[in-house]
C-alpha cells in the first residue's frame, strides 16, 4: 500500500473549491443522494469520456446526464460554465467543476490513489492547467483520448 512507503497523501477536498451549492429540495427526486456528472450533450469528446466513466464504474455509484437536460433546476453558475467544464454534483447537491470534478469522479468510481494524487498540492495545479487546455482544445485532444474502436 502507499502508506506502507510513506505516501501521505492530502485528502482531495483539501485543494478543492465547490462551484456551487443546490439546497436538496430543489433536487429532483431522481438525482437526491445520487452523485451525478452533468457535460456537455454537444460535445463528442465529453460523451466518449462518460462512456469510460461508465464503463470503469463497476459498482454504478455515479450517474450521468448532458447539463441542457437539467439547466431548468441546475444552479445558474453550472448552467453558464457547463459549455467548457464537466460538473459532478455529489450526494449533498455540492457541484465541483473541472479537474475537481474529475478528481470527485475517480475517487467515487474506484480510482483513489489516482484522486489523490491529482489532488495534492503539488499536481494540482498542473492538473487544473492541463484540464483548461484539454477543453479548450477537445477536437485536437479527442484524436488522442477517449478513442472508440477503430473501424
Amino acid at each position: 500500500s502507499c502508506d506502507e512507503v510513506g505516501f501521505q497523501a492530502t485528502p482531495p477536498e483539501d485543494n478543492m473549491r465547490p462551484v456551487a451549492k443546490l439546497d436538496k429540495q430543489k433536487i429532483p427526486a431522481q438525482w437526491v443522494g445520487k452523485p451525478t456528472l452533468f457535460w456537455d450533450g454537444d460535445c463528442g469528446f465529453c460523451r466518449r469520456a462518460i462512456e469510460w466513466v461508465k464503463s470503469e464504474d463497476k459498482k454504478g455509484a455515479v450517474a450521468s446526464s448532458p447539463f441542457q437536460a437539467c439547466s431548468d433546476w441546475l444552479p445558474p453558475e453550472v448552467v453558464k460554465l457547463s459549455p467548457i467544464q464537466v460538473h459532478f454534483m455529489d450526494g449533498e447537491g455540492v457541484f465541483w467543476g473541472g479537474a475537481d470534478a474529475v478528481v470527485k469522479t475517480l475517487e467515487i468510481i474506484g480510482f483513489s490513489f489516482s484522486a489523490q494524487v491529482l489532488a495534492s498540492p503539488l499536481v494540482s495545479p498542473l492538473h487544473g492547467l492541463a484540464y483548461r487546455l484539454v477543453a479548450k482544445n477537445r477536437r485536437l485532444f479527442s484524436r488522442f483520448l477517449f478513442r472508440g474502436p477503430q473501424s
